[in-house]
């Protein structure tokens, strides 16, 4: 078995060069993983070894700012999407370490020549398409990590890739399974439904003013204005150090007798001096900026936590301006700094919200970091009753036609079950019906969470008494939706090349399920303790 995953894992390192540099960053590339302080609290243990707080709370900046940028709006602030954020990243957090130690346990382990060549190739590491030894201690520096913890990391991530990788592509799958499948997925419908929309239904009664003010009462939440902040930061950026960078001319000279091959014409002939100065002189200031940059991120890092209730000294002594935001929430989506989730998000940090430190210094792009510190906040204030009367009314009665709209829906489901014409029922209650015979999964012209549903249900008694439903779709009208008749997918209209796309589709399917199947193994085999619990908050 182990001889199989090896062969299966070859020749795919390549592709996901970036893809293990960015995984490395957001889950392994943090200070003191494995051991930790002995002063750090604890927030679990694998088989002894230690996840200390701090380095949870480093990896969990940086998986926020992934899941920010990768959901957008749909990205949350609230308690319950990002204890849910939290519990998913400890639980990767185990079982990469459960991995880890079932490989060391196994002397499986990444040669020193693949792990060069990885760090080689990653662009965040090269500069005009070559590694740069300067931007890569730069990235480490801004991580707080040695290079060697840094490549012992990243072995780990690319044994348990190919660990990975290896039992889900050294499945397979047999006839009867892409048969089966073929029934299942090519599977057509005869379907019928229709959509009542709230605003053609009629409010039932009037909204009274004690009903408004008992809504108010329990959805104060709703009508409370955020806490809103102001931040003091100071940002380091290269673009800044450049302008200050002098070059001389015993430097130019010497840069450009050191490097003739960059410097010839289309003729083949070397151009000279006066030339490329200005291209010299601006890569020289370019060179010196990075390795300003470096030096002043490790200070910067050092006074803002000597200095935590002020970035005085770490303006005075790197010549930063001290520089003020407008007031901003929570969930704002700002300009300049603020468009980063990871300032918004340090802002309302408890150490910087509530205990009114220096934050850590935040990585803005490769080139620029910021530490920042509140300058002023207003606390959350709840809007009073006669301020809101009126929304609440509106959405009362927007409630009250839903409401409506959903009885006629479900009115015209127990009509449709116990027999009766849709087409004649739903005229009754003066809509139209729609109808449609051997619809597939990916139907034209059918409401989608309609076709989402009729997937979804059960197979009819026969065509007269069909299966019913009542759901309510995206845009808050409700729909009366009836099953009539269930078809099989013909094997016979389906192609070798399709029949082979299903075949290697359940292949993975079932190696997925022997990845999963192997952590549970591991995990029931572990010690594990973990000191925080937070699906209670």
């Amino acid at each position: 078995m182990l001889q199989t995953i090896r062969e299966k894992s070859q020749g795919w390192i390549a592709s996901l060069i970036l893809g293990f540099i960015s995984f490395t960053f957001a889950l392994w590339g943090i200070h003191y993983y494995l051991t930790g302080s002995k002063e750090q609290t604890v927030v679990a243990k694998v088989n002894g070894i230690k996840i200390s707080e701090q380095s949870f709370n480093q990896a969990l900046r940086q998986v926020q700012t992934q899941a920010e940028a990768r959901l957008g709006a749909n990205y949350s602030n609230d308690d319950t999407f990002q204890n849910q954020l939290k519990s998913q990243l400890l639980t990767q957090l185990i079982q990469k370490q459960l991995l880890v130690q079932a490989l060391e346990s196994q002397n499986f382990y990444v040669g020193q020549e693949q792990i060069d060549q990885i760090i080689a190739n990653a662009p965040e590491f090269q500069k005009n398409g070559r590694f740069s030894s300067v931007k890569f201690q730069q990235a480490l520096a801004m991580l707080q990590l040695s290079p060697e913890f840094f490549m012992t990391r990243l072995a780990d991530q690319v044994m348990t890739s190919q660990l990975q990788k290896g039992l889900i592509d050294s499945n397979f799958s047999l006839p009867n399974d892409v048969i089966n499948a073929i029934h299942l997925m090519k599977q057509t419908r005869d379907v019928g439904y229709v959509r009542i929309k709230p605003d053609n239904t009629k409010t039932a009664t009037k909204i009274s003013n004690a009903e408004m003010k008992s809504y108010y009462e329990t959805h104060k939440a709703d009508f409370t204005l955020p806490a809103k902040v102001s931040i003091n930061y100071v940002l380091l950026s290269v673009k800044a150090l450049k302008a200050k960078q002098r070059v001389t001319d015993k430097e130019i000279k010497a840069y450009y007798a050191n490097n003739q091959s960059q410097f010839i014409g289309q003729n083949k002939k070397p151009l000279s001096i006066t030339q490329v100065k200005s291209q010299i002189v601006d890569t020289l200031k370019e060179d010196k900026a990075e390795k300003a940059f470096a030096q002043d991120s490790d200070d910067l890092a050092n006074l803002a936590y000597e200095n935590p209730n002020s970035l005085k000294a770490a303006a005075e002594q790197l010549n930063l301006p001290i520089e003020t935001t407008l007031y901003f929430t929570k969930n704002t989506q700002g300009q300049g700094i603020l468009a980063n989730r990871k300032v918004i998000n340090a802002a309302y940090s408890d150490d910087v919200y509530e205990e009114d430190y220096n934050s850590d210094v935040i990585e803005i792009s490769p080139t620029e970091q910021v530490v920042l510190r509140i300058h002023a906040k207003t606390p959350e204030k709840l809007l009073p009753f006669n301020q809101v009367k009126s929304k609440i009314q509106l959405i009362l009665e927007k409630q009250d036609k839903a409401d409506n709209a959903k009885k006629i829906a479900t009115q015209i489901a127990q009509a449709l079950a116990q027999g009766k014409s849709g087409a004649a029922v739903a005229k009754s209650f003066g809509y139209a019906w729609h109808e449609k015979a051997d619809v597939d999964r990916h139907q034209q012209h059918v409401n989608p969470k309609v076709l989402l549903q009729v997937f979804q249900m059960q197979k009819p008694y026969d065509r007269k008494h069909p299966s019913t439903t009542v759901i309510s779709l995206p845009n808050g009208d409700y729909a009366a939706v009836a099953l009539y008749h269930i078809q099989k997918g013909n094997p016979k209209t389906v192609t070798d090349m399709q029949k082979s796309a299903f075949a290697e589709v359940i292949a993975k399917k079932y190696g997925n399920v022997d990845y999963q199947l192997y952590l549970e193994t591991l995990n029931n085999k572990a010690k594990i303790k973990k000191y925080v619990n937070f699906s209670q908050g």
